[in-house]
């Protein structure tokens, strides 16, 4: 057996190989044959945003209010405009909000080759459950399709009177 990929379309392999059995009625011992096999590959393309969420702190008090900031970066020779959005992974692993949305979806457009940071920040509730959470951007062609996609992860822990009222609460 052997295998190759197409000399005309690298996403295509062929394999091919030799058996031999014992057919009934032809006068030989062993009948050989060919064996062969074509199979394509889609490669996927690399994204057209990257994008990174870099959170201020991992650990935020009930209250209180997560910084973080959010790079998106064009890798292509021209335009893109794409849909932003968040949302976040709870403690017991649901996503919150159920609609999959925390912010936007908003759109952005960024030049070839241009990268755009922007410091966010997200109010914790009072009655958030203390533990694990993970807080997750996407950007996508159009909400809700996934191109790319960046999280981190944050524990909640118990209220600080020290801590300010949160502007935005989920």
């Amino acid at each position: 057996f052997g295998i190759s990929v197409d000399p005309v379309n690298n996403a295509n392999v062929w394999i091919y190989g030799e058996w031999a059995k014992d057919v009934a009625g032809v006068n030989s011992i062993w009948d050989w044959g060919t064996w062969l096999g074509e199979v394509s590959f889609t490669v996927a393309p690399p994204p057209a945003i990257t994008l990174a969420l870099l959170p201020d702190a991992t650990s935020v008090a009930r209250g209180g209010t997560l910084g973080y900031q959010i790079t998106a970066t064009n890798t292509t020779a021209s335009t893109q405009c794409f849909d932003y959005w968040e949302n976040v992974t709870l403690p017991n692993g649901s996503t919150y909000p159920p609609s999959g949305a925390l912010f936007g979806p908003v759109n952005v457009c960024l030049n070839a080759g241009a990268t755009k940071n922007v410091h966010m920040t997200q109010g914790v509730p009072m009655g958030a459950p203390v533990g694990s959470y993970m807080y997750n951007g996407y950007v996508g062609a159009a909400y809700p399709t996934v191109g790319n996609s960046h999280s981190f992860n944050f524990s909640v822990t118990a209220f600080s009177p020290a801590t300010k009222t949160p502007v935005r609460s989920w």
